[in-house]
C-alpha cells in the first residue's frame, strides 16, 4: 500500500513536529475521563502495520468516545508508517485519542523487526530521527475514570503506585529503567503465584495472581487492559476478568478486534471485530 505518498514530506515533518510538541507535555500516565457517567472508551491493541484493521477501528468507534491505542503500531506488518501517520493526524484533530508507548516504539525493535527497513524501501529513512523522537515521549500508561488502567504490556513485579508511573522519565530511544522496561515488556500468567523470569530476556518478568490483585487493590482500580500478546480470538480475559489482553493485528493465526468498555456500576465489555 503506497497511500503515504499522498503526504508530501514537508507535511509529514509538520505532523510529527506538532504531535511531538503535544505529547511531550503530557504526564507519563495520562488521566482520561468519559463525558457521561455511563460513558464508553475504545481500546485498540497492537496493530503492527495492519493498516486496514486500524483504519476500520477508527471508523467503527462511536463519536465522542475516548480512544486509547496500546502501542506497537509498527514492525512486523508492512504499513507501519501509514498506521503512525493516521494515528498522529487523527490525534491532532481529536484530543481524546491517546497513543501509549509499546516495546516496538523503540530503536532496537525497529531495526530488528522491519519498521526501519520499511522506511528504507520507500526512501523515507530520513524521517526516522523525528519518528524516534515521537516514540521517545509517548506516555507509558493511561487511567480512565480512576477505574481502568491501560498499558502496553504489564505491571512491575515491585509494588508500584500510579503516581510513580505518572512521574517516570521519558525521552529515551531505548528505555532501560527497571519500571519502564516492565511496563513495556512484562506478561501475565494466572498459574503463577507471584512472578517468574520471562524467556523474553533479562529484566522482564511474568506476573502472577498476588501481584495483580495487590496492584488493583493498592491503586483502587477495577481492571487492567493491555496488548503485547496476540490471542487467537483477538481478546483474552484472565484473572477473573480483572485483566484483558487486546490485539488489533490480523494474521493467519489470530483475529483482530478492539474493545469497548462501558462504565457502569460494573464494567461492561463489547468486542468489535476488524477489519
Amino acid at each position: 500500500m503506497q497511500s503515504f505518498y499522498l503526504y508530501v514530506e514537508n507535511q509529514i515533518h509538520d505532523l510529527l513536529k506538532a504531535y511531538y510538541l503535544k505529547v511531550k507535555g503530557m504526564p507519563s500516565l495520562v488521566d482520561i475521563h468519559t463525558i457521561e457517567r455511563k460513558g464508553k472508551i475504545a481500546i485498540i491493541g497492537d496493530s503492527h502495520g495492519d493498516f486496514s484493521s486500524l483504519a476500520s477501528a477508527f471508523q467503527k468507534i462511536p463519536k465522542g468516545a475516548p480512544v486509547v491505542i496500546l502501542g506497537d503500531l509498527v514492525d512486523r506488518g508492512e504499513n507501519g508508517l501509514l498506521n503512525l501517520l493516521l494515528t498522529v493526524e487523527f490525534s491532532l484533530i481529536n484530543h481524546s485519542i491517546y497513543y501509549l508507548r509499546g516495546n516496538h516504539e523503540t530503536r532496537l525493535m525497529n531495526m530488528e523487526y522491519g519498521f526501519y527497513e520499511e522506511l528504507l524501501v520507500h526512501d523515507l529513512s530520513q524521517l526516522y530521527p523525528e519518528i524516534l523522537s515521537v516514540f521517545s515521549v509517548l506516555p507509558y500508561a493511561g487511567l480512565c475514570n480512576d477505574r481502568l488502567f491501560m498499558v502496553h504490556a504489564g505491571i512491575p513485579k515491585e509494588a508500584v503506585r500510579l503516581d510513580q508511573i505518572r512521574e517516570l522519565p521519558r525521552g529515551f530511544d531505548d528505555p532501560n529503567d527497571t519500571l519502564i522496561m516492565q511496563l513495556l515488556w512484562n506478561d501475565f500468567d494466572e498459574r503463577t503465584v507471584e512472578w517468574k523470569y520471562s524467556e523474553r530476556g533479562p529484566g522482564i518478568y511474568i506476573i502472577g495472581n498476588k501481584i495483580v490483585y495487590n496492584f488493583l487493590k493498592d491503586n483502587r482500580v477495577d481492571l487492567i487492559v493491555r496488548g503485547h500478546e496476540i490471542p487467537k480470538a483477538g481478546i483474552y480475559y484472565s484473572f477473573s476478568n480483572h485483566l484483558v489482553t487486546v490485539s488489533s493485528f490480523q494474521n493467519s493465526r489470530a483475529r483482530a478486534k478492539f474493545l469497548m468498555i462501558i462504565f457502569d456500576d460494573k464494567l461492561e465489555f463489547e468486542e468489535i471485530s476488524l477489519p
